[in-house]
């Protein structure tokens, strides 16, 4: 098949691979190229408005003879995740258990082949595409994803991105969706088709002697009712135990089964709304693991060969609202959550203090009152002068760079016209 028509040095720079890492050197290739033109660098996706700038590839059977539809099955298998048993993890670790036996990897190999596999097939990564967190870093894979791994994302990875995968203990799960932190502000920026939460056997609390398990509703609810669903399609819990365990399990399942969540208005219609619910059984599994977790056998597992653990799923659905129950809901929103983007993902912590005001500073100079002050507030109108100029002479330092930066996108733009290259800045 042809190849794509650009330069070598620009070949593989846009495929952004879902496995941590990228093509040596390109990344710093892009970040030149951004710094430059003080744009988001990204590539063309539209196959209708871009056909012509490439091969239709009449002549290979996977065009001339196969049906669209199960050319798309083909390309959704070799861009779909899968685990890395090249690196397994250790058997008997916090993180190894089915669907999690090695590192989650995804091939972007096809996308490199030509120019129109690229634009038919370059969503199907993130639209198949899993991040996995463990909340408790030592319950965690060694290269466990960052917060901040999508910051290089262009807007239609985040608009494709689909699943969210939580795995953490009960004191951490309880607090989801109670402050703005770091899976607050993920779910806010990323927006999440699905939303999966994972309990795994040494996740409930004093699993190790074992008390009873206990599971306090409290934040399922508050998760099922928040503004940050919004446009979650599923949210999945997973819960797992030993099999011995398995009564009890089933209890809490049945409980909870019968939350739901409050109408959520929708992002793009204000006048509809979704409501998670549980419109399906639970699925069930089972699977065996080895007697030592972590290289330490506990005492309620001593005298044991194995682990048997029974595993239930408990599926919430986006449903349609009925008009009756659309009211407006009191938690965060997204005006509440728009100031603070240019923050970073960590929202937490405590706040700023308030601070005394320009004009306030200069009415305690000439006020006449508080004589002994007038020093101190001197300083502070000087100071505050200062900064004022300083922060403007930064504004008019950063419009000089960006007249000469849209120069430079312009000279690139031309270029790449003229090359007949799917390069672009994004909008």
């Amino acid at each position: 098949m042809q190849r794509f028509g650009m330069r070598p040095d620009y070949q593989d720079i846009f495929v952004k691979s879902l496995n941590g890492y990228e093509v040596q050197g390109c990344e710093t290739l892009v970040q030149s190229i951004e710094r430059t033109a003080m744009r988001t660098l990204t590539m063309e996706t539209s196959l209708g408005d871009n056909l012509d700038k490439c091969n239709p590839q009449d002549q290979s059977p996977l065009y001339s003879k196969l049906p669209k539809e199960i050319r798309d099955l083909i390309f959704e298998f070799a861009t779909a995740q899968y685990e890395d048993l090249n690196n397994p993890y250790k058997t008997n670790a916090f993180y190894c258990r089915p669907g999690h036996r090695g590192p989650l990897k995804t091939s972007t190999a096809l996308l490199r082949t030509c120019r129109r596999i690229w634009l038919e097939a370059n969503a199907l990564p993130m639209k198949q595409s899993q991040k996995t967190f463990w909340l408790e870093s030592d319950r965690g894979p060694p290269k466990n994803a960052r917060w901040d791994f999508a910051c290089d994302w262009t807007s239609l990875n985040k608009r494709n991105y689909h699943t969210l995968h939580l795995f953490t203990q009960k004191h951490m799960a309880e607090r989801l969706f109670k402050n703005r932190d770091s899976i607050s502000a993920l779910m806010y920026n990323l927006r999440p088709k699905v939303l999966r939460v994972t309990w795994r056997h040494t996740d409930w609390f004093r699993w190790e002697d074992p008390l009873p398990l206990e599971l306090n509703e409290g934040w399922i609810e508050r998760a099922l009712s928040s503004k940050l669903m919004q446009g979650v399609q599923r949210f999945e819990l997973e819960l797992e135990t030993l099999t011995k365990n398995k009564a009890q399990l089933e209890a809490i399942v049945d409980r909870i089964s019968k939350l739901q969540g409050s109408p959520i208005p929708s992002a793009s219609d204000q006048n509809t709304a979704t409501q998670l619910k549980v419109v399906d059984e639970p699925r069930v599994s089972h699977w065996t693991g080895p007697a030592d977790i972590n290289d330490v056998v506990e005492t309620a597992h001593e005298g044991m060969d194995k682990l048997e653990y029974h595993v239930m799923i408990l599926t919430w659905k986006a449903v349609p609202a009925a008009a009756s129950d659309q009211e407006p809901s009191q938690e965060i929103g997204h005006d509440d959550w728009a100031p603070m983007r240019s923050r970073g993902y960590r929202f937490g912590g405590p706040q700023p203090p308030r601070m005394i005001t320009h004009t306030v500073r200069l009415h305690l100079l000439q006020g006449g009152w508080q004589r002994r002050q007038f020093p101190f507030g001197n300083y502070l109108v000087r100071k505050d002068e200062m900064e004022m100029a300083e922060r403007t002479e930064q504004q008019r330092r950063m419009q000089f760079c960006k007249m000469f930066a849209d120069i430079d996108a312009r000279k690139m733009e031309e270029r790449w016209r003229a090359e007949n290259s799917l390069l672009k800045f994004e909008d």
